[in-house]
Formats: C-alpha cells, sequence, structure tokens
C-alpha cells in the first residue's frame, strides 16, 4: 500500500510538554501518550504511527481543532521552522546555493538592450560560525543569524503566509548576506525521507547540510559590486559599437542592399551566430528571419562571428 503524503493538519513535528523540546513523531510513544502539544495552538496532540499515513501528529479531538483552525492552516510549515531554528542550538550545518543575476543596458539607439550573466557566487558548503536562531538583524527578526568567513548571514525561513521582508532585499545591508529557506518544498522531501527509513528530524538535518532545493540568496554582498561592473562594461561595449556607425545603405525596389558588403550576412554561413555592428546584440541568422537585426531592426548591419 502507497503510504500517503502529509496532510494540511498533519505536522512532522510538536512541542514535548515535559521539557519544551521540539519532537519529531518518530522520538515519542504513539497515540496520546506522547505527551505533545500543537506548535500553533498549544492545544493536546496525538501521535499517529500508523502504515497508511506518513507518521505525524494531529489534534486530539476534533473540536480541539476546529476552536484554533486559523492559528494551525500552517501548523505544518511552523512545525519545520521551529525545528530548524532549534538545530540551530547544535553543531548546525548549511549548503548555500548559487546565485546568478542579469546585468543590462539600453542601447545607444535607445531601441533594444543588451545583457549579461553574472555569476555572483557558485553553491557551496561553508562552515557556519557564531550561530544563534532567532536573532535580531537590522531591526527585522531572522530566525538564524551565523557568519561565513567574518560575513554576516541571515536565514529567513519562509511558506505561504510568511514572506521574506523588504528591509530584507536592499543593498544597506551589505557586506551581509540574506539566504531565504522556503519551506514549500519539504512536504515531498520528508515524505521520501520517511519512505528511505530516515527519521524526520535526521532527514530534515542532512536537507539543510546538503541540499540546495528551495533556498535562494535574498541578498548577496558581492551581488550590487558585480552588477555595476557588469552595466559599465555594457556601456563601454554600446558605445563602441556607436562609435563605429555601419556602412550606409541604399533602397531598390524596396530590398536593403549594403554598399559595403564585409557587413552584410555570409550567405554561406547560416544559422551562425552574428553580432549587430550597430548596436552590439549577438544573435543567430537566417536567410528566413530576414536581414535585420531582432534587437534594434538595423538592416544588413550583421557581422558573422
Amino acid at each position: 500500500m502507497e503510504i500517503r503524503r502529509f496532510g494540511d493538519t498533519q505536522v512532522p513535528f510538536a512541542v514535548r510538554e515535559s521539557d519544551g523540546e521540539v519532537v519529531s513523531v518518530q522520538e515519542v510513544p504513539n497515540g496520546n501518550k506522547c505527551g505533545c502539544v500543537c506548535v500553533s495552538c498549544n492545544t493536546p496532540m496525538t501521535a499517529r504511527q500508523g502504515s497508511t499515513n506518513v507518521w505525524h501528529f494531529a489534534h486530539r479531538t476534533l473540536k480541539g481543532y476546529e476552536r484554533t483552525q486559523a492559528k494551525c492552516e500552517y501548523s505544518f510549515f511552523v512545525s519545520i521552522r521551529l525545528m530548524i531554528k532549534q538545530l540551530a542550538n547544535q553543531e548546525f550545518q548549511f549548503a548555500l546555493p548559487g546565485h546568478n543575476v542579469t546585468a543590462s543596458r539600453v542601447t545607444g539607439g535607445g531601441v533594444g538592450a543588451i545583457t549579461k550573466q553574472v555569476v555572483v557566487t557558485s553553491p557551496s558548503k561553508p562552515q557556519l560560525e557564531k550561530v544563534v536562531a532567532q536573532a535580531d538583524f537590522f531591526g527585522t527578526l531572522v530566525d538564524i543569524l551565523g557568519q561565513v568567513k567574518g560575513m554576516p548571514l541571515a536565514i529567513y525561513v519562509t511558506y505561504p503566509s510568511r514572506e521574506v521582508p523588504m528591509k530584507l532585499r536592499q543593498s544597506q545591508l551589505s557586506p551581509a548576506g540574506v539566504v531565504e529557506v522556503d519551506l514549500r518544498e519539504l512536504n515531498e522531501i520528508l515524505y521520501r525521507q520517511h519512505k528511505s527509513g530516515l527519521g524526520y528530524t535526521e532527514g530534515l538535518k542532512d536537507y539543510l547540510a546538503n541540499s540546495i532545493c528551495g533556498k535562494s540568496w535574498v541578498f548577496h554582498p558581492r551581488g550590487p559590486d558585480l552588477v555595476a561592473k557588469a552595466e559599465a562594461e555594457l556601456e563601454a561595449q554600446s558605445k563602441a559599437a556607436l562609435s563605429h556607425p555601419p556602412k550606409r545603405h541604399i533602397d531598390y525596389d524596396d530590398e536593403l542592399v549594403a554598399i559595403d558588403k564585409s557587413v552584410t550576412p555570409d550567405l554561406d554561413k547560416q544559422n551562425r551566430e552574428h553580432r549587430c555592428a550597430y548596436c552590439g546584440v549577438i544573435a543567430q541568422w537566417s536567410p528566413e528571419s530576414g536581414l535585420m537585426c531582432p534587437s534594434c531592426k538595423s538592416s544588413l548591419y550583421l557581422v558573422p562571428l
């Protein structure tokens, strides 16, 4: 029988009343003897360790859930977020995602744009030091705060109804970094780990330490400088193209013919990349596409590369 995934009211973690620790359903006795309460509404939970659904906590009574339904709508995500913060008090490992951005500049003619992909950082597994949970970061509470090679790094957990605050997206954070952890994929991840026999707590540790799924940079301290540098290069490229204007062309029965054949597309090099001598855009040319730059619409200014 196929085990079902977590439902809306089924959560992997709850708070154990005896010590206030966040625990997984695999760490407690089955049924009402689990001694746990809901992470959102603090009402008693029951541990369900059956063979049809994934093991999970549920509200002990329907009446109790109906009374607190609004609070508990996102208990699945809240329970994972609380466990992540609890794990921060232990040996905490965190895999960082890569980060690419696009720099762009309007061409000198003002009718198109040239772009460049900028690699800000590659995925990595750095040593996270001085880790604390629930910390103030430039006036905003973040879930995890640590340092990577002396650079402050904030980790903010998101899910439906909880998004990254605008303050954490602003450049004045430099030289600090902010990473978002979106928990929307964790239902599937924990489900697969449950099927493989891995406990939820260990599975969450493995996800944090080794996976970049759902993780993204909100702000990287090197990003603004690298984008500014790339935009300056694009600006220089655009100005260089304008300082060497293409040869004039003349009309013959609505067909544009170049005076200087050296700037026309090479008919023997079809489907190859060409650079527009006017705006600098690089594009693929073929007879079917017409003798025209796809960006600035200038005619017969494509130079084969």
